[in-house]
């Protein structure tokens, strides 16, 4: 099972601020689990974001320079 992270380390893992994260759980984006006042997202979630939007990003560049 994966761990349970706070708002503060996944944002340090995708590399955006906090603000970035919120939007990204309010989009839908990033799931995130709410605990009376604390926020707290899967790593296996933000890893698995992490890799699309590297995906993405390979995409991008693939049919740019094609």
């Amino acid at each position: 099972m994966s761990q349970l992270i706070t708002r503060t380390k996944a944002a340090e893992k995708l590399a955006v601020s906090i603000a970035t994260l919120d939007r990204l759980i309010a989009a839908g984006t990033l799931p995130a689990i709410r605990l009376r006042r604390r926020v707290l997202i899967l790593e296996s979630d933000v890893t698995l974001l992490i890799f699309k939007r590297r995906a993405e990003l390979a995409a991008l560049t693939t049919t740019t320079t094609n």
